[in-house]
């Protein structure tokens, strides 16, 4: 067995090293069960099942395509009827993202049918070893909600009946040099 990391710069080397290999490996499994949708239409689902209320410009930042490329992506799956748009009441201006029933159904179905391939290919480590994955699973799902909590940018997250909020600007743009 490979020897754990000890300090707080082994454990940070070790999570930049395999955390990108953990996301290959899950993305991997997800996106053969999109159900014939791009993989930027797909994220779209996922990111917005994941951050129920997001905004457009939040969805365009997490593809990294413009404002208009990614409101042409969610009127395609609003067409689609993958997804719901609605007007927030707060300000007309803002769109409230949903999945719809069938938008839901799709991002289920490739999360079974992942969790379902992944269950395989754990079967070989042993229970104690799976429960340790589990248990740093856990730990760095605690670790990252609370690195990122004051983080997220208020254009980011909007409550239904909040108005888009803008961003505070850099501590260096408030003392120029």
């Amino acid at each position: 067995m490979q020897s754990l990391p000890s300090t707080t710069t082994a454990c940070a080397a070790s999570l930049l090293q395999t955390v990108p290999e953990l996301l290959w490996y899950i993305r991997r499994h997800m996106r053969r069960h999109r159900s014939g949708l791009s993989v930027p239409q797909f994220r779209v689902l996922l990111q917005i099942q994941s951050n129920p209320h997001i905004s457009l410009s939040a969805v365009a930042e997490h593809l990294g395509a413009s404002l208009p490329t990614a409101s042409r992506m969610v009127a395609n799956l609003v067409n689609k009827n993958f997804l719901s748009r609605a007007e927030t009441p707060a300000d007309r201006r803002q769109v409230a993202l949903a999945l719809t029933p069938s938008g839901k159904s799709i991002v289920d179905a490739a999360r079974r049918a992942s969790i379902t391939q992944m269950e395989r290919e754990l079967r070989p480590l042993s229970p104690k070893d799976r429960d340790t994955v589990c248990h740093a699973m856990a730990i760095l799902a605690g670790f990252v909600r609370s690195a990122r909590a004051p983080e997220i940018p208020a254009t980011q997250q909007l409550p239904p009946t909040d108005r888009k909020v803008p961003r505070p600007r850099p501590a260096a743009d408030l003392h120029p040099t």
